[in-house]
């Protein structure tokens, strides 16, 4: 069992983050007295194996990736026989369990939408998707900031990856757990074999925001061939259908975003940036969404129902 030993200058303190996350671990860095979260791997991908350069690769990249939405993945490390990919420990409380919560406001909402979709477009820049969003990889910090945590990992190959056989692990007992968490985000093209893209990672943005908003996790199967099938063949319902209060914009995003057919699917994080900024600053806010028939129209939204808007 490798907690409470050392690993080079890590200090290795606990199992740390989402089932889904595997084998990530809580570390304290004894010489710059900080703590870390530290993935174990063997030294050095296997010569003539492209599948493992490729991620080491893209590791490379994730270390030029700045935002303050991602958490930072730090250089890799050679310790011993072992390599340590650090990253950036993040305090907070996961989407996941702020659905579990209940509905969550539209201005929250949006709010994390804003910085989702600013995350993505900086590390769709560079090439790097995530390609297993789910709930328990997006944090909210005690400042209330969007932080992404393990960015790269899903092209890790099983066979880099040092798995420690401590009681901890599995965590339910099972070694599908990791697995089904990761399924239940998947794009549909994903759960068909598909290898990531930039399109599977606004589908699974799409599918954490409407879960925010309904306050209820939606893809309910126990097994992973269950959940494959429920990606695949589940239609969503249109958001202003679950929530009265929602308006046709937030409802027509949404459902841009989870097409199944990746071609029909809002084309880009930045163009999803673009629609949230236009909800934002309520370009569309006002004309999509009735007033309630007691509700008096402010001069603004009067003037923006009948007159239109001149600055489109």
């Amino acid at each position: 069992m490798i907690i409470g030993k050392a690993v080079g200058d890590y200090r290795i303190l606990a199992r740390w983050g989402p089932a889904e996350c595997r084998c990530v671990y809580k570390a304290f860095h004894v010489t710059q007295r900080q703590l870390f979260a530290i993935k174990l791997l063997q030294a050095s991908p296997a010569e003539g194996n492209p599948l493992q350069q490729a991620f080491f690769d893209r590791l490379e990249v994730a270390v030029r990736l700045e935002n303050p939405c991602i958490a930072r993945t730090y250089p890799l490390e050679t310790c011993q026989d072992l390599s340590v990919v650090p990253s950036e420990f993040v305090h907070g409380q996961s989407l996941a369990e702020r659905i579990q919560t209940g509905q969550s406001s539209f201005d929250f909402t949006l709010r994390i939408a804003l910085q989702f979709a600013e995350a993505l477009v900086a590390a769709h820049s560079l090439g790097l998707v995530h390609g297993r969003l789910t709930p328990s990889r997006l944090m909210i910090t005690a400042e209330g900031s969007l932080k992404i945590v393990d960015f790269c990992m899903a092209f890790l190959p099983s066979e880099l990856e040092v798995v420690d056989p401590g009681p901890e692990w599995p965590p339910s007992g099972s070694t599908l757990v990791p697995l089904v968490a990761d399924a239940a985000y998947l794009s549909p093209e994903q759960a068909r074999g598909t290898s990531a893209d930039e399109g599977c990672d606004l589908y699974s943005l799409g599918r954490i925001i409407y879960e925010l908003l309904v306050g209820e996790f939606l893809i309910r199967g126990q097994t992973l061939e269950e959940i494959q099938r429920e990606v695949l063949e589940r239609d969503f319902l249109p958001l202003n259908s679950v929530r009265h209060d929602a308006s046709s914009i937030w409802t027509r995003i949404l459902q841009k975003l989870l097409k199944k057919d990746p071609q029909s699917r809002c084309p880009s994080a930045q163009s999803l940036l673009e629609s949230l900024r236009e909800l934002r600053n309520g370009i569309y806010s006002y004309s999509s969404l009735p007033p309630h028939k007691n509700r008096p129209l402010s001069r603004r939204s009067f003037f923006l129902r009948f007159l239109g808007d001149k600055t489109k």
